[in-house]
């Protein structure tokens, strides 16, 4: 180790495997340090994980503790005797009462004794632990399938601190926020937990915060969480995955404020707020739709990001929708998403036409309905810098397909015929019906697109 500068070693350790990192942990005190910051880096926490009360056990260790970057901790119930009516003390009570204690910056001795634990317990040990993680720059909870059983009806009051009091998470920088099922009872009382306990708690985080995350597949109605929210001054990506029809049916303008409030630091933005259920019904859509219409009307939603991933519903509108998100962000735009939503030959060629006003867009994923020449002719003179293209082609099943082969048949005569030579494409990934296109057809795109070196890229959801 003296004989190599500690640069060169640690350019020479991003080629080991994690396995070969962990086998000479114990060689010194270079190695073991690395070892151990890649083995905690990230550290997931699953009350329904067999194991759970041993990483609890070995968590609560500081010099492992403090290694944490990434935590995830997952509250979902397990087999197990429901509490006894007289526990005040519920899942959630156990979680701000960890999260007070961390502001606090104290911590209790966590007992090393496996002896066994029901949920509440499991909670009850993470709260000891959670003060000793103080190097946590991602924290995501998420609330998963909890039983009425669990009372939520009395929570501390108390558990969050003033916002003026900065928290004890000098680290954090990406908060995530998930709920699954029914984790409250629809009670219109229940939804002051967001109000009283979670929205202090993500105020006071609020000037750090660089990411932001909420999904949710429940019910549960959010709106009271986006209506009380202070500007993010700091925040540059977000993810809100909701159900519209659900997740903000009483004020969904507090999402808007959001979003508009974070503009001018807004870099990487994904929204997807499809209507609970399969079938995607225009009456479902329409309010989604109208409220996407007026959030982009404003030309300064989304004027800063780079990246945009939306889904703007199958109506009509949806188009409008489109065209007004590349207006908005034309001049910063470089990667730029579509989903849920599949578009016709002509509506694809006019969308080319649009991003022709991005000047750096490198990736594009789209869902097209069949494959065209027209398409890759639009892309091809609309978009020459373009470096990733992602395809998604497929019927949805409302619509009557036609005949699959004579469609590609056709389609790879019509490419044998075109040489896309000033096209800088890099890599052209292409799914149909879930499965990776044909070999022969991807051939013959390789062949009329000279750049292309890759058919490896991956869809992401």
């Amino acid at each position: 180790m003296e004989e190599l500068p500690l640069e060169i070693w640690f350019l020479i350790t991003e080629f080991f495997t994690d396995e070969d990192l962990y086998n000479v942990i114990g060689v010194n005190r270079f190695f073991f340090n690395l070892g151990m910051n890649k083995k905690y880096r990230e550290v997931t926490l699953d009350t329904g994980d067999r194991k759970i009360r041993r990483w609890l056990v070995r968590v609560s260790d500081q010099g492992i503790a403090s290694r944490i970057r990434r935590l995830i901790l997952h509250i979902h119930p397990v087999n197990e005797p429901a509490p006894q009516e007289q526990s005040q003390r519920s899942l959630l009570d156990f979680l701000f009462l960890a999260l007070d204690r961390v502001r606090h910056g104290t911590a209790s001795n966590p007992s090393p004794k496996l002896e066994p634990l029901d949920v509440n317990g499991m909670i009850d040990k993470f709260v000891t632990v959670l003060p000793l993680m103080t190097g946590i720059e991602d924290f995501r909870i998420v609330t998963w399938a909890l039983p009425p059983h669990y009372n939520l009806d009395q929570l501390y009051l108390t558990a969050w601190i003033p916002a003026q009091i900065h928290p004890s998470f000098p680290s954090l920088k990406i908060l995530e926020l998930e709920f699954s099922d029914s984790i409250f009872p629809d009670d219109p009382a229940e939804y002051d937990i967001l109000t009283v306990d979670l929205v202090p708690f993500v105020n006071a985080l609020s000037p750090q915060i660089e990411g932001f995350k909420v999904r949710s597949f429940a019910k549960l109605d959010l709106s009271s969480l986006f209506l009380n929210m202070p500007p993010f001054t700091s925040l540059e990506s977000t993810l809100i995955r909701i159900p519209f029809d659900s997740a903000v049916r009483r004020d969904p303008s507090g999402l808007r404020h959001f979003l508009l409030r974070s503009s001018e630091t807004l870099k990487d933005v994904v929204i997807r707020l499809t209507p609970m259920g399969l079938a995607l019904q225009p009456a479902a859509e329409e309010p989604v739709c109208e409220w996407l219409a007026e959030c982009v009307a404003d030309p300064g939603c989304f004027s800063n990001v780079k990246r945009l991933d939306i889904c703007p519903t199958n109506l009509p509108a949806g188009i409008d929708i489109l065209n007004r998100c590349i207006s908005n962000s034309h001049r910063q735009m470089t990667e730029f998403r579509v989903r849920d939503r599949y578009l016709k030959t002509e509506e694809a060629v006019a969308l080319s036409k649009t991003l022709s006003a991005c000047p750096n867009l490198t990736t594009l994923h789209l869902n097209i309905f069949q494959l065209s020449h027209n398409v890759f002719d639009a892309f091809a003179r609309d978009l020459p810098a373009l470096r990733i293209l992602q395809l998604w082609i497929g019927e949805p099943s409302s619509m009557v397909s036609t005949n699959t082969s004579t469609t590609l048949e056709t389609f790879r005569k019509d490419m044998e015929t075109r040489r896309y030579m000033d096209w800088k494409l890099w890599d052209l990934t292409i799914w149909e019906s879930g499965h990776d296109l044909d070999s022969e057809t991807m051939l013959t795109l390789m062949r009329s697109i000279p750049s292309l070196k890759s058919f490896g890229a991956k869809f992401e959801d």
